[in-house]
């Protein structure tokens, strides 16, 4: 019986195509992409394994494009399982031939499999050179004029190639600027991961500290306004990048985009944050969403929680809304004098008032006139509990934790 589950399935129902390029299949040749499957609507899907297929290339040999296994191109597949660095259209990648799903049944069966992009431009964004052309003389350089200091550099102008069916070429994507020791992880849009240190004096986070001293910065997006050749690589602006997040430990941010009113404090300060300096997470975007979707959102300081906002603070609560201090609540002001009435204290004792001064008019009302016996017992009644009254109003109604302007 047929086994129809697991790798023996796997390697039934996946299309092995053996294409070699000219030149057998020893060592490493270089082919420019001219197609890619990356989900189940390119037409050749199904042709080449389905989803066990995704990130399969179609490319021709760079050194000799009109000969290869089949008139439309060879395949070959990623080489790395979890990291996808997938190329455009017209990018060079290094093939290797290595084993393939039929070792099973043949142990010289091979595969070509693709390392990542011809790094040919030097730059995150694009690395595409899909026809072999004179080049003009800024980028026509000799291999004795680059090793000398020369090389050859990419057009700050958009070039205008089929690069893929979505992918549009961008003329301001800079590369980062590395310092020593840095790992550096970067996309094609300017989104970067940069795992650094500081560098004394050669970047904004390194004013103060020790060379050395870790720092990790995760962008989503450059400053859109710097107009700079798209070869010159770039820094890191909180102030001026999209979207970023920097885990700090003994570094100065010089970030001046924030509100920073603290006139609410009477002890505590926090300290200004472009003059902090130590370990410290900062998010920096145009909008911020804190969602936990099942549980809590639990913030929690050893010293303080501040919050400024340009234009109010709003709280919305579909049950309640509860604040516990051991001290005092002021509202309007740090040094509100006015404590708030509490609420049923407060109903309790009117009530009681006019419940007497109800009684004593209904006795008035009732007496006749010419003898006011009736009338001079109840005032003598009413007085002392007027009294009593007015004191408790002084005393007890006032909050003792709540103050208002």
């Amino acid at each position: 019986m047929p086994t129809n589950y697991g790798f023996t399935s796997l390697n039934a129902n996946t299309s092995v195509v053996k294409t070699p390029v000219a030149g057998g299949i020893k060592g490493i040749v270089y082919g420019r992409v001219i197609d890619i499957i990356l989900d189940e609507n390119h037409d050749k899907f199904d042709l080449y394994g389905g989803y066990s297929g995704i990130g399969t290339v179609i490319f021709k040999s760079v050194k000799k494009p009109n000969i290869v296994g089949t008139q439309e191109g060879a395949i070959a597949l990623p080489y790395f399982t979890n990291i996808k660095n997938y190329p455009l259209l017209g990018e060079i990648v290094p093939i290797l031939f290595l084993p393939s799903l039929g070792i099973g049944t043949n142990t010289n069966s091979v595969q070509a499999y693709y390392l990542p992009p011809t790094n040919i431009w030097n730059n995150p964004h694009q690395n595409a050179y899909p026809n072999v052309t004179p080049l003009p003389d800024s980028q026509n350089k000799s291999y004795e004029e680059t090793i000398l200091g020369s090389p050859s550099v990419v057009s700050n102008n958009e070039i205008g190639i089929n690069l893929g069916k979505t992918f549009e070429e961008k003329s301001n994507i800079h590369p980062l600027q590395v310092f020593e020791g840095d790992t550096i992880l970067e996309g094609r849009w300017g989104n970067t991961i940069r795992l650094g240190s500081t560098v004394k004096d050669q970047n904004p986070w390194s004013k103060v500290g020790t060379n050395g001293d870790p720092i990790i910065i995760l962008k989503a997006g450059s400053n859109p306004n710097n107009t700079k050749e798209a070869w010159i690589p770039e820094v890191e602006d909180i102030d001026k990048d999209r979207s970023s997040i920097y885990i700090t430990s003994c570094q100065q941010i010089p970030i001046k985009e924030v509100l920073t009113d603290y006139s609410s404090y009477t002890s505590y300060h926090p300290t200004l944050p472009d003059q902090y300096v130590g370990n410290q997470v900062i998010l920096n975007s145009g909008r911020l969403l804190f969602n936990a979707n099942s549980d809590h959102i639990v913030m929690s300081s050893k010293l303080t929680t501040s919050f400024n906002a340009g234009k109010g603070f709003n709280f919305d609560s579909g049950t309640n809304f509860v604040v516990k201090t051991k001290t005092t609540i002021r509202l309007g002001d740090k040094g509100a004098p006015h404590p708030l009435l509490k609420g049923d204290v407060t109903i309790e004792i009117l009530s009681d008032l006019v419940s007497e001064i109800t009684k004593f008019v209904k006795l008035f009302q009732s007496s006749p006139s010419p003898y006011l016996t009736q009338v001079i017992a109840a005032a003598g009644i009413l007085v002392p509990k007027l009294e009593a009254l007015n004191t408790e109003l002084k005393t007890t109604t006032k909050s003792s934790k709540t103050f208002t302007v």
